[in-house]
């Protein structure tokens, strides 16, 4: 008689491994970021985030450019935790020195790091519905959080992925002990190219970057049409621009 076990009543080790990697990276967030931290610091940082740029999208162009930068400002708080905190994980990882030791272990290097990393996707989500939910009350346009939950399938999948972009650069970068540099300028890079806070038009050639870049085919389905700037700001902008050779923004 054979002494293997059934095909039928073999269990697979992969979906325990799964777990560890996953329930392993939970354990870490909550070194990283226990909760304290996350309700003094990381979830104030979001909304403050986004009252900031819906207020100042008042100021420039009104109650368009209020709805504009707001929607636009919830995908920046999606990328603080997509693409900048997961850089927490390989900061940890050569803090301890074990950077090397994941990298080569069994499960495939992206795999571990992308299930590691799981616990900064629910961060991005609950600190968007956040913003979502009180942020428009603060500035007094609730019509705004209605907008924004409705396009809740596009914010869905662009935390997806900036998630999918994230993890690879992170670790990419964690190579030359540059992660958070990286993941610092790749932020602010989309943020500005894919047109978070300004249209694209604005930008000299910014439209030919932008198509390739994630998150600019959501945020352009969920943002309504370009603000149109005061004819103060519009000045004003025309004077900035003049050093630089932009073409103009209004």
């Amino acid at each position: 008689m054979s002494l293997n076990p059934e095909p039928a009543t073999r269990q697979s080790p992969l979906i325990p491994a799964l777990r560890s990697w996953v329930a392993l990276g939970w354990r870490e967030y909550q070194t990283i970021s226990p909760p304290l931290i996350y309700l003094t610091s990381l979830l104030p940082r979001a909304l403050t985030q986004c009252l900031f740029f819906g207020l100042l999208g008042r100021v420039v162009a009104g109650t368009d450019g209020e709805a504009y930068a707001f929607l636009g400002s919830l995908v920046m708080v999606i990328m603080n935790s997509t693409i900048m905190g997961v850089t927490h994980l390989t900061s940890f990882d050569f803090a301890v020195g074990v950077f090397w030791r994941i990298d080569r272990a069994r499960m495939p290097t992206n795999l571990g790091y992308a299930l590691r990393a799981t616990p900064w996707l629910g961060e991005a989500i609950i600190n968007t519905c956040a913003c979502t939910l009180l942020i428009p009350l603060l500035l007094g346009s609730p019509e705004l959080s209605l907008a924004a939950w409705r396009a809740a399938p596009v914010y869905l999948a662009i935390v997806v992925s900036t998630f999918a972009l994230g993890v690879p650069v992170a670790i990419i970068s964690a190579a030359y002990r540059a992660d958070v540099l990286v993941a610092n300028t790749l932020s602010y890079t989309l943020t500005v190219l894919v047109g978070l806070l300004t249209p694209i038009a604005a930008l000299p050639r910014g439209g030919v970057l932008s198509v390739l870049l994630p998150a600019q085919s959501g945020i352009s389905t969920v943002q309504p049409g370009p603000p149109h700037w005061s004819a103060a700001t519009a000045v004003g902008l025309e004077h900035c621009r003049r050093p630089f050779g932009l073409r103009a923004l209004a």
